[in-house]
């Protein structure tokens, strides 16, 4: 999942959305008929797979923060190097 781009990720989300929204109508109708619903586990299923696209999307800004922070400490030692320079 981490070798897929950003784009590839929130396509995946809203599949993902849909079928628990569906997943959930489906619970509700059979807990509404006192019925047992098929196939209980797809929902664990797409819990986890959110939750697997979440992670793979928090390391990526935690990643990207990083980087932002290195450039700008990088820019500041540059700055000041500059500075003492003159």
């Amino acid at each position: 999942m981490r070798l897929k781009s950003n784009e590839d990720l929130q396509k995946l989300w809203v599949v993902l959305m849909r079928e628990r929204n569906m997943l959930h109508s489906t619970r509700m109708l059979h807990e509404k008929r006192k019925t047992q619903m098929p196939h209980k586990s797809r929902l664990a299923k797409v819990r986890k797979s959110m939750a697997m696209v979440k992670v793979v999307l928090g390391e990526r800004r935690r990643e990207l923060d990083a980087a932002r922070k290195a450039a700008r400490a990088e820019g500041r030692a540059k700055e000041e190097a500059e500075r003492l320079e003159v």
